[in-house]
């Protein structure tokens, strides 16, 4: 008797002890962490456009994007300024874009400013020309910015090139153009700093034109055309992005159908040697600007510009920020407003916008100014 009152004592006090490990009816908060950054221009009105810092975080399973200005901490108010790109070093911590202008509006030219990405500080002009300098991107250590710039080559003609300069000192390295291209656009380096891909356009050695990606080594040694649309069709590739292993790179390539007097543009990705091509957006809207982002905890994702769910909207107003997977499933609209969100001026409208992009022999077409407003620049 006094073993089975033993026994079911043991039992309720093991009971209790169980119920006491378990929730006690308090519910466990899940907590949020972000786990990736970005950067993109928000039209502001009058050519100007509102730097917007977007943050992804990650609450349980759950992964939720929001974006806010920049906002100059002296005067409280958002930074805007004529910009035509802008982009994040590998920490998030700053930001590289070029302004028309200078930071008080004056002085009618286009150059390179890197700056906090929180908007404390102010910002270091690193170009101080009239090259036209556009689409600057860091180094993966953020040491350097590699742009494109106008200048005179040998033959006596205007080339968009491709440089690099020091952030602190301003040290210049011009890049030989690659496979004698007349033009290149949007370069980026690989994550570990060793590649170059950039857009490149021109005359081979057989005078076939080409357009597409072009990889080479971080001097410009040893270039690769490994994609080149313009061949077959009114077609080019542009704006690459590496994956963070180095191994994918994503790029937009841009149609103009002839039969129908109609311009789009698509998000493909591909192998960093060329092979594999996969369009990933279904040429019922214009899709561009991509850029591969690994978020913490999540994987590898796409975000790009489109106006895919805007189809009827006119101007720029548009154009949307979204994310996909790498194969092209889950796309999710990140931004919903009525101004234009991008990574680039790229699809800015203007008058004559689809004519000048079409005009691939143009250093300006390539590179398009999208206004000049000679004045209101929020300091950075």
């Amino acid at each position: 008797m006094r073993k089975t009152l033993l026994f079911f004592f043991t039992l309720l006090l093991t009971a209790g002890w169980l119920i006491g490990c378990g929730d006690n009816g308090k519910k466990v908060t899940p907590t949020t962490k972000t786990v990736g950054t970005t950067i993109f221009m928000q039209e502001a009105g009058s050519y100007l456009f509102a730097p917007q810092v977007g943050k992804f975080t990650l609450t349980g399973n759950t992964l939720s994007f929001t974006s806010s200005s920049v906002i100059d901490p002296a005067t409280n108010q958002a930074v805007t300024a004529e910009i035509y790109s802008i982009a994040l070093s590998a920490d998030s911590k700053q930001a590289t874009l070029e302004i028309y202008g200078g930071l008080d509006g004056t002085d009618g030219q286009w150059d390179i400013f890197v700056a906090n990405s929180d908007g404390t500080g102010s910002a270091v002009q690193i170009t101080n020309d009239t090259n036209d300098n556009r689409m600057p991107q860091f180094s993966p250590d953020a040491s350097k910015v590699i742009f494109n710039s106008a200048r005179l080559m040998d033959d006596g003609l205007l080339h968009s090139m491709f440089v690099t300069r020091t952030v602190a000192g301003n040290v210049e390295t011009v890049l030989p153009m690659p496979l004698a291209a007349f033009g290149t656009f949007a370069p980026t380096y690989s994550p570990d700093g060793t590649k170059i891909a950039v857009e490149a356009w021109g005359y081979d050695a057989s005078e076939t034109y080409f357009d597409g990606i072009v990889v080479m080594n971080a001097d410009g040694s040893n270039p690769q055309l490994i994609t080149n649309p313009a061949g077959d069709t009114d077609s080019y590739d542009e704006t690459p992005s590496f994956s963070a292993d180095g191994t994918k790179i994503a790029f937009s390539r841009d149609t103009y159908d002839s039969a129908t007097e109609t311009e789009y543009e698509d998000v493909y990705i591909m192998n960093s040697d060329g092979t594999g091509a996969t369009k990933l957006t279904d040429s019922t809207a214009i899709s561009f600007d991509p850029l591969m982002v690994n978020l913490t905890g999540v994987g590898q994702k796409i975000l790009f510009s489109s106006n895919k769910d805007n189809l009827t909207a006119t101007g720029s107003s548009g154009f949307e920020i979204y994310m996909m997977n790498t194969d092209g499933t889950g796309v999710t609209r990140l931004t919903t407003n009525s101004v234009y969100d991008a990574f680039c001026g790229g699809w800015y409208s203007s008058p004559d916008a689809a004519a000048a992009r079409r005009a691939k022999r143009n250093i300006h077409a390539r590179q398009p100014h999208i206004g000049h407003n000679y004045g209101h620049v929020v300091r950075w």
